[in-house]
């Protein structure tokens, strides 16, 4: 076979090998979702049934069967659309914004004087300044090195929010952490 037919031969099996996954995957195939089809069941109601016999007129047992909807769990209770619009209700106004998060200790407060006096602008990132701090003091009881600390002090001097350097802004976390948090054994 000479170089002309290999690449002949070879760009035949590469037009084959594109042509049949194209064909596949404009195909119909098995696992094709239906658009009208509806992707939800909805839940099989379960019912509590009773019976009881009791005899005719005639002498014939009579075998009457009921069911309760009290028995039925109300997930499972079939609803009309009448009652499904008596349980569904619109939104309601929201009157008043209820305040944010717990209450601040008043450590919190004072670790969050101390950052601010030491020059660091704390305005929405309070709960992650203690968290760094309650972070720290974990690390120093346990005697390991704590990377959170630098890490932060690196966000907040990149997010301009303080004009000390990394390792001024790690220390006056840690100062404030060591007053406020940490407790010495």
């Amino acid at each position: 076979m000479n170089h002309r037919n290999l690449r002949r031969a070879s760009a035949s099996i590469a037009g084959l090998v594109a042509l049949t996954l194209l064909a596949a995957g404009c195909s119909d195939s098995a696992t094709s979702v239906d658009d009208k089809a509806s992707s939800t069941v909805a839940p099989l109601p379960r019912e509590t049934v009773s019976s009881s016999t009791t005899t005719s007129a005639q002498g014939q047992p009579t075998t009457t069967t009921s069911t309760s909807d009290k028995d039925i769990p109300a997930a499972a209770r079939v609803t009309t659309p009448r009652q499904r619009a008596e349980e569904d209700q619109g939104a309601k106004e929201v009157g008043t914004v209820p305040t944010p998060g717990p209450a601040r200790t008043s450590a919190d407060e004072t670790y969050l004087a101390a950052i601010a006096d030491a020059g660091v602008s704390i305005d929405g990132i309070e709960d992650q300044l203690i968290g760094a701090a309650v972070e720290y003091c974990r690390a120093q009881a346990a005697r390991e090195p704590d990377i959170a600390l630098p890490a932060v002090a690196g966000q907040l001097v990149t997010q301009e929010r303080t004009t000390l350097n990394p390792d001024q802004a790690a220390q006056a976390i840690a100062s404030a952490a060591t007053a406020a948090y940490c407790r010495t054994p």
